[in-house]
């Protein structure tokens, strides 16, 4: 299945990104800002710069 790490910290995100990795788990309604990869508690849905997280029938391209 590839080498994955078994933790993730986010400074490793970038690098599985351009890896071509498709999907990554999130915690129950966390976002991550696009450009920090931080991950986000307070999530505002109008907020284009957030990778938002998944809801029933929602997929990221």
């Amino acid at each position: 299945m590839g080498d994955l790490p078994r933790t993730l910290n986010r400074e490793q995100i970038p690098d599985m990104h351009e890896k071509g990795v498709i999907g990554f788990k999130y915690f129950w309604g966390y976002g991550i800002h696009q450009e920090t990869y931080q991950l986000l508690y307070n999530v505002d849905d109008a907020d284009e710069s957030i990778i938002h997280r998944l809801m029933t029938a929602r997929c990221i391209k």
